[in-house]
């Protein structure tokens, strides 16, 4: 691939349980747009250095649903949107690893910013 450095694969189940929510929302397939990064791999592609897709609990994914269908959801605590669309295009748990929750992020009161 592009980013031959990732030697491994990683997802938390807490990920994995809310992205098949997420998908059942859609109604569709959920491609994954971006998952685990290694460290290289984030730095290569200026992933925030304490990102989520680090821990195996954030996804890039296609704009699909609004922000407030994901959050409605309940079972992400980051979301990322497109300021264009309104349409999510990240998803995280970072409440799953309290220690790595860098923002408090919670499902009720997930954090929330807008990529341009």
């Amino acid at each position: 691939g592009a980013y031959p450095w990732c030697a491994r694969v990683a997802v938390t189940r807490w990920q994995l349980r809310a992205l098949e929510q997420l998908r059942t929302a859609a109604g569709r397939p959920l491609p994954i747009v971006s998952g685990y990064r290694c460290p290289q791999h984030n730095r290569a592609v200026g992933g925030a250095p304490n990102s989520q897709h680090r821990n195996g609990s954030a996804c890039d994914v296609p704009p699909m649903l609004t922000l407030a269908q994901v959050r409605a959801l309940g079972v992400f605590s980051g979301i990322g949107y497109q300021s264009r669309t309104g349409l999510v295009v990240h998803v995280d748990t970072r409440h799953a690893a309290p220690s790595k929750n860098t923002t408090s992020g919670t499902t009720a009161r997930p954090t929330v910013w807008s990529y341009q």
